[in-house]
């Protein structure tokens, strides 16, 4: 079985996934951490899960939701009144946080998926890059309920990964109903288009969302385009 360090090495060399999808997965490494851990005591199970949270936090700088998600975390132990516990009853605490965090993730996306499906009108054109499996469910959501729409993907790539094919692949699956368009350089892609969408860092609880640095240069001229429908 991995270590709780070989765990985190993966998840900051992991370029597959998708960043909800890399947030669930810290929060089962702090699990993983809790109930391997041999502290004797609450003080030192603390200070141990503060570890495994500052090193989840700080092992993809960029990704916003890993942090956010562990930051959070870190919060939720901090407000535990530990006056008497035993580690046994501390690990229960910090794995009922978990659990709370968990489906705050579940929730977060639903409702980021919801918004945007129910934002995309029919026939639209759209203009994504690299991979979110929220915007992907969120554009199939839209294709089960009727609406029939384009997809253009700009290129966007990472050492011998092909963010954007990735995401034609799965878009593909929605068959008629969206038309993928893929590896189309980032003028052209916005010519006539209606909308933007890129992939979310972080899902918020009501379901607003932000993201990091990858998309910004198609966010940018997004903003800066004139050709947009």
């Amino acid at each position: 079985m991995k270590t709780v360090q070989g765990m985190i090495t993966a998840l900051a060399s992991d370029r597959e996934s998708g960043a909800s999808e890399l947030a669930a997965r810290a929060l089962e490494i702090i699990r993983s951490a809790i109930r391997s851990s041999q502290a004797q005591d609450w003080d030192h199970l603390a200070a141990e899960m503060q570890e495994v949270a500052a090193a989840l936090a700080e092992c993809r700088p960029a990704m916003a939701a890993i942090k956010n998600t562990v930051l959070r975390f870190r919060y939720k132990i901090n407000e535990i009144s530990t006056g008497g516990m035993s580690v046994k009853m501390l690990q229960r605490s910090y794995e009922t946080c978990l659990d709370e965090l968990q489906q705050e993730l579940i929730t977060s996306k639903e409702r980021s998926i919801i918004n945007v499906a129910m934002a995309i009108q029919p026939g639209a054109i759209i203009v994504t890059c690299s991979y979110s499996s929220t915007l992907i469910e969120a554009v199939q959501k839209a294709c089960a309920g009727g609406k029939r729409l384009q997809v253009r993907i700009t290129p966007s790539r990472l050492g011998p990964i092909d963010y954007g094919e990735r995401t034609a692949q799965r878009l593909r699956t929605c068959g008629e109903a969206c038309q993928v368009v893929a590896d189309v350089k980032t003028e052209a892609a916005l010519e006539g288009a209606d909308m933007v969408l890129l992939g979310a860092d972080t899902a918020f609880r009501d379901g607003s969302v932000l993201n990091g640095y990858p998309s910004l240069e198609l966010a940018q001229a997004a903003r800066a385009s004139s050709k947009l429908g």
